[in-house]
């Protein structure tokens, strides 16, 4: 008989390691010159660590803060291609990705 053999990769984006309905967002995506990261699952001055890598995972840019609701990045220095956003907080983390025009 006949035997086809499927593969399926599950890729999940956006969730902090918390419970299911913690996620993040990024927009605009495609962006030219600014992203605006929002999240309502990390707490209000909660320290994170956002960081940017490459499609490689290299480290592009790394910023430490406290959490306020929302953080703008300036992305204008990028080179355009796919990036992935990750934040980090104790309690989890989370990685979102986007691209940069």
């Amino acid at each position: 008989g006949c035997q086809i053999s499927v593969g399926i990769v599950i890729v999940i984006n956006g969730v902090l390691n918390l419970n299911s309905d913690n996620s993040i967002s990024i927009f605009p995506n495609p962006a030219y010159d600014q992203i605006t990261i929002k999240s309502s699952s990390i707490h209000s001055n909660e320290p994170v660590v956002l960081s940017i890598t490459d499609l490689l995972g290299q480290p592009i840019r790394v910023e430490k803060m406290k959490w306020v609701g929302n953080a703008d990045i300036n992305i204008k220095s990028l080179a355009s291609g796919i990036y992935f956003l990750q934040i980090k907080s104790e309690r989890g983390a989370a990685v979102q990705k986007f691209i940069k025009e």
